[in-house]
């Protein structure tokens, strides 16, 4: 029993690493940890030197293996089905080799309910709120008991490693010849209050931790510091932020159940005989015998063929009308109908707010040189809408529009603007509203950009939705929606700060999650220089996990998308995820058909209760589950790849790329002195849309005026070199900035061309243009070369040349034997800039442009 215990324990660990419940952590070290785990558990249950007695059957399950491993760099829901696979692969190796297989079917059981259950939480946004507004609700109700305020959502009380543990209590009793009801009902119930406890003992923690930390301020070692990081304030996290892994604790505790189930229960007496199963379900039952059903190997019944699974499936008909109802399901969760591009292309632009529309100029330079929304307008010009400001609101001023935008309104609307806008989203018209942390403005001790969200299902909290690790690194949990599906969240890819969260109900769905963040209520008595904004810290009693930070709704035959922050659309940092707001005006500028989550939620139970009642009573085996779950995941593929097709609109006008797909030798930082945001506002001051490369793209290259490289460390591939050749050939100006020490990743670019570096270091100096008369400082220079001479010498070092141009097909090439020569330091920091710098690359830029 104990040895069954270990393992159970260990495969459910690996889950749930594989499934991200534990808490904080990267995606890179979760999906590390779950393989790890999962790898030993499956070198526990194979017997490494016994015999192969059916070798048909042992290729099946290694060609299951070696799938299973695919799975695992995707997402969470292909992780579990990656286990699945991995299950059935571990089954067919025990049984080619004749091996004991006790407790294994029961867990492939619980493995692909599991599989199924995950797709709800993360498929169907009605599923997803009910299960947040019962953790929320339950939390109240323990923290009441309690004394100590501790209010979770879903992530952080643990609902996906209760609904596993709990998957497998039920899963033990219904597929056991001998059902206990009194240990069922007992094991569940211990389950829900092991949950209760552990809410106990995350608010009594620091109280329990103070008696530790007084016994060791007098020491300074390891100990005192690691304990003190958890449960004080003045360390580089904040408070409480033991909290960010506290799910670790339940799974602890879920633990207790799991044992007294495995004491009370034998797993070789595994059989279907479900509960009066004939008069449950009205499908005809190809049970054995029960003398038969008592058989040391009851996983898989005498009419399966040992290894070939194809003819299996058609002898048997209850298996292929399983299989249609779990596509039904699966589709009924995942697929949307994408809409029709609306031929409507004007953008209303609310001009009043608290905003500006400025842009990057030569009078103003450092960070607050950069304006809000300014290259808003121009960026939707370049996606081929037509953007127009308006100061006030009718039926008469949006009626050509397809698209209204409002960013952080402050002054409250008369009533027959908000009407007019009402109109003209009912009547087909799409609504994009920008909000803010904390937003009472001008005295008013509310958000008054609620007023315009009066109809809707999603409202702005008086909160600043705020994180445990900045940016929201690996934070996210995006909704499988066209504008978010297949984006990371390693790099902020939608922008997104510290905003306000969402209150949202269905029908509205939430589109970007911040599932390791808090709500931070807001301070009515901060006034002035504090925005109203509260601690700015995780305080007991603050709802805890899974805050809405974007959220959408169909109203009509129009939509509404909210955002509760507005950073990711301002100049600075629309640099860097130009993807992201391409994607939200392409999805508000197709006329979408009202989703009905709640039928499709209603009709996706209906089929998978209809499955279960084909599986319970015809006997599933491991090849019928594998085949839902293959099912299933292809289906869910096929869904993802369909929001993602036509998902972004491609853009055209004056655009320049800064490259970040290869390593490049600059921070991503926006303001260290490596970084390379000074480089960003120069382009735009000259009049360029400036953003950042994440893959080389033809789309995106054919469309673009400047590629820039900043020493690359990661080497380009031919097919990658092609394109920077076409680029350039094609009339786009490639400036290139590397020096020696990092030339090797450049070396096969620069040959293509005809350049090359010398190994002669410069260091620090200023040289001077001669056809320009203007002065240019280098950092940490290096010569360069042109092999056949025909390369322009741009500046010198004394004779020898450090800014080479030259001309191949319609455009050019620029070498600069300088790493760091884009770098803030070099051309402009916060508060100070390199007037030369900025001079010389105005100068370069335009110089480019005329002879292009």
């Amino acid at each position: 029993m104990k040895k069954m215990f270990f393992r159970i324990s260990l495969l459910f660990l690996a889950l749930c690493f594989l499934t991200e419940s534990l808490g904080y952590l990267t995606h890179q070290l979760y999906q590390f940890l779950g393989v790890f785990f999962l790898t030993l558990y499956g070198l526990i249950r194979y017997p490494l030197g016994s015999k192969i007695e059916n070798r048909e059957m042992f290729f099946t399950g290694s060609v299951l293996l070696i799938i299973s491993v695919f799975f695992f760099q995707g997402e969470i829901i292909y992780r579990v089905g990656g286990t699945v696979f991995f299950l059935c692969s571990l089954w067919l190796l025990l049984r080619s080799k004749n091996a004991e297989q006790g407790g294994l079917f029961p867990l492939i059981l619980t493995t692909v309910f599991y599989f199924y259950f995950l797709l709800f939480y993360l498929y169907s946004p009605p599923f997803w709120y009910a299960v947040k507004q019962f953790s929320l609700s339950f939390s109240t109700l323990i923290s009441r008991f309690s004394g100590d305020p501790v209010i979770f959502s879903s992530t952080y009380l643990g609902i996906p490693i209760i609904i596993l543990f709990l998957i497998f209590i039920m899963v033990s009793f219904f597929c056991s010849v001998k059902k206990e009801w009194k240990l069922f009902l007992l094991s569940s119930f211990l389950l829900i209050l092991m949950n209760g406890l552990y809410l106990i003992l995350a608010g009594k923690m620091p109280a329990l931790s103070a008696p530790v930390l007084k016994f060791l301020e007098t020491e300074n070692h390891f100990l005192k510091v690691f304990l003190t990081f958890l449960f004080e304030e003045n360390y580089p996290l904040p408070r409480y932020n033991y909290l960010m892994n506290s799910p670790i604790l339940l799974f602890v505790l879920c633990l207790i159940p799991l044992y007294l189930i495995l004491l009370k229960r034998d797993f070789k007496d595994f059989s279907f005989e479900f509960i009066q199963i004939k008069k449950l379900f009205p499908f005809r039952s190809a049970r054995k015998s029960e003398s038969e059903q008592s058989l040391p190997d009851l996983e898989i019944s005498q009419e399966q063929p040992s290894g070939n699974f194809i003819s299996y499936v058609i002898k048997k008909k209850y298996v292929l009308m399983f299989l249609f109802l779990i596509a039904a399901a699966t589709s009924m969760l995942v697929t949307d109908m994408p809409g029709k591009t609306s031929p409507k292309k004007e953008v209303i632009l609310y001009k009043e707010g608290f905003l500006n529309w400025s842009v990057p100029d030569f009078k103003n330079f450092g960070s607050r040189s950069a304006g809000m929304f300014g290259n808003l307008p121009g960026f939707l010009r370049a996606m081929d809408f037509s953007p127009r400001m308006a100061g006030t609101l009718s039926t008469e001023v949006l009626k050509h529009a397809q698209i209204l935008v409002m960013i952080n309104v402050d002054n409250q609307l008369p009533r027959n603007e908000t009407e007019a806008i009402w109109d003209f989203v009912e009547k087909g018209g799409s609504l994009l509203i920008l909000g803010e942390h904390t937003f009472y403005k001008h005295g008013t001790k509310r958000v008054i950009f609620n007023d315009i969200l009066e109809p809707f299902h999603i409202s702005v909290n008086f909160d600043s939705a705020d994180w445990f690790v900045g940016g929201w690194l690996h934070s996210y949990q995006y909704a499988s929606h066209p504008i978010t599906s297949g984006m990371r969240d390693d790099m902020n890819d939608t922008g997104i700060v510290i905003g306000a969260s969402l209150r949202i109900e269905p029908p509205a769905f939430p589109i970007v999650i911040g599932k390791y963040g808090y709500s931070d209520p807001g301070d009515t008595s901060a006034e002035g220089s504090r925005g109203y904004l509260g601690s700015l810290n995780y305080e007991p009693g603050e709802p805890l996990g899974d805050v809405v930070l974007c959220a959408a709704q169909h109203y009509g035959k129009g939509k509404l998308l909210v955002f509760g922050d507005t950073s990711g659309f301002v100049n600075a940092i629309m640099v860097k995820n130009p993807d992201f707001i391409n994607r939200v005006f392409t999805w508000l500028a197709k006329e979408d058909s009202p989703k009905s989550h709640w039928l499709r939620l209603i009709l996706a139970f209906i089929f998978f209760a209809f499955a279960l009642s084909v599986c319970i009573a015809e006997r599933p085996s491991p090849f019928t589950l594998i085949l839902s779950t293959a099912l299933s995941l292809a289906i869910i593929a096929a869904a993802n790849t369909w929001k993602q097709h036509d998902a972004q609109t491609d853009i055209y006008g004056k655009i320049a790329y800064i490259d970040v797909s290869h390593g490049e030798r600059f921070s991503p930082e926006s303001w260290n002195e490596n970084a390379a945001m000074g480089l960003y506002l120069n382009f735009m001051r000259n009049g360029y849309l400036t953003f950042s490369l994440e893959t080389f793209e033809d789309r995106k290259l054919n469309t673009a005026d400047f590629l820039v490289l900043i020493a690359p460390s990661q080497p380009f591939t031919p097919k990658e070199l092609g394109r920077i050749r076409e680029f350039v050939f094609s009339g786009g100006n490639l400036i290139l900035t590397v020096g020696w020490e990092e030339k090797h990743a450049s070396e096969a670019l620069m040959k293509q061309f005809g350049l090359s570096l010398d190994y002669v270091p410069l260091g620090r100096f200023f040289s001077v243009i001669p056809h320009f008369k203007q002065k240019v400082r280098f950092s940490e220079a290096w010569p360069v070369i042109s092999s056949d001479g025909k390369a322009e010498i741009i500046a010198s070092y004394e004779k020898l040349p450090v800014i080479m141009k030259k001309r191949y097909g319609e455009g050019h090439i620029v070498l600069i034997g300088d790493s760091s020569f884009f770098w803030n330091n070099n051309l402009e920091m916060e508060k100070s800039h390199v007037r030369e710098n900025i001079e010389f690359l105005k100068w370069l830029v335009g110089n480019l442009k005329l002879e292009t």
